[in-house]
């Protein structure tokens, strides 16, 4: 199983996102990392306002995507770049929908979003049998370009210790970060 880094503070901005109406609306953001490291979240930033929210569907509208864009550039000028997804399940939905690999596939299909063959999709929802309330899951496209899913295990560390250890992380496409934490 891959395992994935995730800064404490990205992990905290999904929380407190997914949990801050007392009816648990569907919602979500990005995932955004460092570009050179493939295995690592630091930062996860909510949608706006805009985005539309229900109790079984979440979208991002144009406006919200147009402001979740300029935070991505905002980003980019730092050397992180857009990596998946984050956004709540209600209870008891522990996978990907038919919507979520939809979007997976229509994202790992257009050069624009520039991450390769791996998007991360990461699913917020209390779930019997699940020690945490995030599931991390792998997206990717096989040879034939049918979507594969992968569990991935995640482990978390302060955004602090991510950036002062950075240049002992493998960088993208030696592996991912279960190589340097074990």
């Amino acid at each position: 199983m891959k395992s994935y880094i995730f800064s404490m503070e990205a992990i905290s901005e999904m929380l407190v996102e997914c949990y801050r109406e007392e009816n648990y609306l569907e919602t979500g953001g990005i995932l955004i990392g460092p570009k050179k490291q493939q295995g690592i979240i630091t930062n996860a930033i909510p949608s706006s306002s805009y985005a539309e929210r229900e109790w079984g569907t979440y979208c991002q509208s144009e406006a919200d995507v147009d402001i979740l864009n300029k935070k991505i550039i905002e980003k980019e000028k730092n050397g992180h770049i857009f990596k998946g997804y984050f956004h709540r399940h209600p209870r008891g939905l522990a996978g990907l929908t038919g919507g979520d690999i939809a979007t997976c596939r229509k994202i790992l299909n257009d050069d624009w979003y520039g991450i390769g063959n791996e998007l991360l999709m990461c699913i917020i929802t209390e779930s019997v049998g699940e020690k945490s309330p995030i599931l991390l899951f792998v997206v990717s496209l096989n040879s034939e370009k049918g979507i594969v899913v992968e569990k991935a295990s995640i482990k978390i560390l302060r955004k602090e210790c991510i950036e002062d250890c950075m240049e002992h992380f493998k960088e993208k496409g030696e592996n991912n970060a279960s190589n340097i934490t074990g």
